[in-house]
């Protein structure tokens, strides 16, 4: 509600008023937009509204940068092709066929070798 009437007597005799929808959504987008890090925005099925909740914190990484960087390396020769020739392809495809939403998991015909 924008507006709530705060004499109870003056309160039977109004109406409130609602914010838009266009103005419902902005509000959202600004909470969305104005989350603090590792906050998230939760609606559970079972109740009205949306929650804000804070994740819970990791452990520090274990892997140095150089064990990190040789990891990711065997994971990507494992995968089929570098990311480099991916995002190639997918610019290529969507060149040709408009763009689309791509994730860098989906098999793309370049690199089906």
């Amino acid at each position: 509600m924008k507006h709530v009437v705060a004499d109870e007597g003056q309160r039977e005799r109004t109406h409130p008023a609602f914010l838009t929808l266009a103005e419902q959504w902005e509000r959202f987008t600004q909470r969305a937009q104005r989350l603090a890090r590792r906050q998230i925005l939760v609606r559970l099925p079972e109740e009205e509204g949306v929650r804000t909740l804070r994740t819970m914190t990791g452990p520090r990484s274990q892997v140095s940068g150089k064990e990190l960087m040789t990891l990711k390396r065997a994971l990507a020769r494992g995968s089929g092709c570098p990311r480099e020739e991916m995002v190639r392809a997918i610019a290529e495809r969507e060149r040709e066929h408009g763009p689309k939403d791509a994730a860098f998991y989906e098999a793309v015909e370049s690199c089906a070798g």
